[in-house]
């Protein structure tokens, strides 16, 4: 969209031009079906990856959290992002410490012409949250390497 703004296509990337490309029915709105979130984290945790509920401010059911904990379908939990209030943030840290989980940041950031663009670094990842994810990474190649030493190095 941004493009279609700088060649005079439309004012704005985020513009009537948009709503009427991707509206609900447009041209360009094609239908899909998600997968439950069971068979999606149980994938993702069987390639070695980590499953972290993202913005989980935005949730208008309050038990989503509990529930995908109590399934062992998290591995952590976004604290810092603009939409957790202080109550939500709260409930996350006591969680997070409860069940072992750690805790991410990040702004949601989808460029500079949406309602609200948080700049990128304005919700950072606590720090351990961080060495969580970047252990989780190295035992994921590891295994990966272990499995298949053929793509070593």
């Amino acid at each position: 969209m941004q493009v279609l703004s700088m060649m005079g296509y439309t004012g704005t990337p985020i513009s009537q031009l948009h709503n009427e490309l991707f509206r609900a029915g447009g041209p360009h709105k094609f239908p899909y079906r998600y997968m439950d979130a069971k068979t999606v984290t149980d994938l993702l945790h069987s390639c070695g990856g980590v499953v972290v509920l993202a913005h989980p401010g935005q949730y208008k059911a309050d038990n989503v959290m509990e529930m995908m904990i109590e399934e062992h379908m998290l591995d952590g939990i976004e604290l810092n992002h603009p939409r957790n209030d202080e109550k939500t943030r709260e409930h996350i840290t006591s969680l997070c410490k409860e069940h072992d989980l750690f805790m991410t940041g990040g702004t949601d950031f989808h460029g500079l012409y949406t309602k609200t663009p948080y700049p990128l670094g304005s919700f950072l990842c606590p720090k351990e949250g961080l060495y969580r994810l970047i252990l989780a990474g190295e035992q994921a190649n590891k295994a990966f390497y272990e499995k298949h030493p053929k793509f070593k190095k």
